[in-house]
């Protein structure tokens, strides 16, 4: 029997292959359809990845072919027939048949003997010719090239998302290259960096308009602005909430947040040369948060140079030793994933660059209140808001002056203040008047100094929680840095 399959699967393998070509055939014209049809429809409506579409319902057709033929294969007896076909003139399924006979008579052996010679003698996989569907095939080819026409059709996506697009996908790739160059970074945070441009990329791809285009980079760039966050250990971002809680120690938390060495140092400078013009007191209550701070720490060298600091300035004494020994603590502490940092923050500004995000100079109003307006007025509750003509710009101006009070926060709702609004004349020609009644409480008159960070730490948080363009982020910090000089 087992001589005599032998001789069967050669032909046996070639019905294989014909059952899973005409399937072929079938499921592909069926997908050819298919197709076309998505491919007409993305002529009407944008629909990213047509062509990897339709090569997926292919494939999937393909895998569907050679299931079903593997499930409908072919068996020795019909190859057997199909060799009877090709000129064994029944012979080979007959000893086919009588090899399954456990004594076959003498007369039986004679007839198997003869079929083994006729198998041996003729090549009936060489004789078998394949049947293929041409009709099917031709059917498939038409709508193939009817599908491939459709390409000259012109898209539903718009020009300009299609420029946008290839102009940041430019961009996209040269961060990649030079993450992958960037020896500083570890192979974990390459591959994060990589896959936060990769899934921009592949977004960039899909978008139906330039707008669209400019949200999904907006949003790309907010999360690589809290992997930039995340990434600050976790003492400093303690620090960071600790500090915010007073004014006085409002930029040391700004430059904890950040994990800024550079920003921590000047700070430092900064918070020493104002605990000179402060009481004991304050400096008694500035030594409590210090030891307030201390007691949230788990790096221990931090933790002691906050209590020796807290303990110098409860007794009314101003260490520069100790400042400059916090200092080094905390910049220790920023070098913590800094490569990182610096890596998320080239990548943010390389994505922002001619992107058309950035403001035309002059032209942007910034949340400046309390820091006086753009023109130099001197009021002290304005908007900041600049003049392309270039004499103002910066939201500060001229109007700001050392120890102008200004409202906190509080200020903005003005309770008890009364609006009235003048009304149109009648046919009587009398005048109607309106009046509105503001809620909310008083506000307090404080030092500039005092609030400016309160308004500053605001502004930029509520940048934080939008899809803000990084350029737009860039400019309102460039504001208040200028208005803090």
């Amino acid at each position: 029997m087992g001589k005599f399959h032998t001789l069967l699967v050669p032909l046996k393998r070639k019905l294989f292959l014909e059952g899973f070509l005409q399937k072929l055939i079938g499921f592909w014209l069926a997908a050819s359809i298919f197709g076309l049809a998505v491919a007409l429809l993305s002529k009407i409506i944008f629909l990213p990845d047509v062509i990897l579409i339709i090569l997926g319902v292919f494939g999937i057709s393909f895998l569907l072919a050679m299931g079903y033929a593997i499930a409908k294969r072919p068996d020795f007896h019909k190859a057997a027939a199909a060799a009877d076909a090709l000129g064994g003139q029944e012979r080979m399924i007959t000893t086919l048949e009588l090899l399954q006979k456990q004594e076959p008579t003498k007369i039986e052996k004679m007839a198997i003997e003869d079929g083994m010679k006729i198998g041996l003698q003729t090549d009936f996989a060489k004789a078998y010719r394949v049947g293929i569907p041409k009709r099917l095939l031709q059917w498939m080819a038409l709508f193939l090239i009817l599908t491939m026409a459709t390409g000259f059709l012109p898209s539903p996506r718009e020009e300009k998302a299609e420029i946008y697009a290839k102009a940041k996908l430019v961009q996209i790739e040269k961060v990649i290259k030079d993450v992958e160059k960037d020896e500083g970074l570890s192979v974990e945070e390459k591959k994060l960096l990589q896959k936060e441009m990769k899934a921009l990329s592949k977004e960039l791809k899909r978008v139906p308009s330039k707008e669209a285009g400019e949200t999904a980079v907006q949003k790309n760039q907010q999360e690589m602005k809290q992997l930039e966050k995340d990434s600050v250990s976790k003492d400093l971002k303690q620090l960071a909430q600790e500090f915010a809680k007073e004014e006085l120690t409002a930029p040391l938390s700004e430059a904890a947040e950040k994990g800024d060495a550079k920003a921590i140092e000047q700070a430092i400078a900064k918070l020493q040369e104002q605990m000179k013009k402060l009481t004991k007191e304050q400096l008694s209550a500035l030594g409590k948060q210090m030891g307030a701070a201390a007691a949230q720490m788990s790096n221990a060298d931090l933790a002691k140079a906050l209590e020796q600091l807290a303990q110098a300035l409860e007794n009314g004494e101003i260490s520069s030793e100790l400042l400059e020994q916090l200092q080094q603590q905390m910049t220790a502490q920023s070098l913590e994933n800094a490569e990182l940092r610096k890596a998320l923050q080239n990548a943010n500004q390389a994505l922002g660059d001619g992107s058309g995000q950035k403001p035309q100079q002059g032209q942007g109003q910034g949340q400046g209140q309390g820091a006086g307006q753009g023109q130099g007025t001197g009021q002290g509750q304005g908007q900041g808001a600049g003049q392309s003509s270039g004499q103002g710009g910066n939201g500060r101006g001229s109007g700001h002056i050392d120890g102008e009070e200004v409202f906190t926060r509080k200020a903005i709702d003005k309770a008890g203040y009364n609006t009235q609004v003048s009304g149109t004349k009648n046919e009587g020609g009398d005048s109607s008047m309106s009046q509105q009644k503001t809620i909310g409480e008083d506000g307090e008159r404080l030092p500039y100094e005092q609030v400016f960070h309160s308004y500053q730490n605001d502004a930029m948080k509520a940048l934080d929680e939008q899809n803000t363009p990084f350029g737009m982020r860039q400019l309102v910090s460039d504001y208040f840095s200028t208005l803090e000089k």
